[in-house]
């Protein structure tokens, strides 16, 4: 037998399609996961700030039942913050009230400052007990008023009479002084002739 040759060519054509279609599905869950891994971050970080508001009302709401334990106390509670802010409201208008004619007391008093002390002193009373204070205080201190009045007046505190003394015998030196220079012109004039 007589050796023959033979050669066969074999063209083999791959078909790929199958293969891209496989690595993008691929790609395709790596993607998913991807996103599911930031969702769950994002998740766990929502969990986390709901966990703290949760916390917060927690404490919220710890301190409103605490709020109420002190009002309810009483076992009336509510009923007597209420009566507590009528007084409240009742004495802050008498306060106000009560200013409002201390400051126009205040207000007369400084009108007769121009008549010194003694148009002070009847003003005091009003402005005293228009700050808060009571009677006995207003009196005290216009007693007192009245006595600074009559040591001011009596008894020269400030050295005031005796500038004007000292004021006077300048100007009475002065003259002195002038009229003995003409006396002493005069008596020169006279022997000069």
């Amino acid at each position: 037998m007589a050796e023959q040759n033979l050669s066969v060519d074999i063209k083999i054509k791959a078909d790929t399609a199958g293969a891209k279609q496989a690595t993008a599905a691929i790609d395709g869950v790596t993607d998913a996961i991807q996103e599911q891994t930031v969702a769950e971050k994002e998740l766990v970080a929502q969990e986390n700030k709901s966990i703290e508001a949760m916390g917060r009302y927690v404490g919220v709401q710890k301190q409103a039942e605490a709020e109420i334990r002190k009002t309810t106390v009483t076992g009336n509670g509510a009923a007597q913050t209420k009566r507590e802010m009528a007084k409240a409201a009742k004495d802050l208008e008498k306060q106000t009230t009560q200013s409002a004619m201390g400051f126009m007391a205040l207000s007369n008093g400084l009108q007769d400052v121009q008549y010194g002390l003694g148009g002070i002193v009847n003003n005091i009373p009003g402005i005293i007990t228009g700050m808060g204070m009571g009677m006995g205080v207003a009196g005290a201190v216009q007693i007192a008023a009245v006595g600074l009045q009559v040591l001011l007046k009596h008894v020269d505190l400030f050295g005031e009479k005796a500038k004007e003394a000292a004021k006077a015998a300048s100007e009475l030196s002065a003259e002195t002084m002038a009229d003995a220079n003409a006396a002493y012109k005069a008596a020169e004039a006279t022997k000069a002739q």
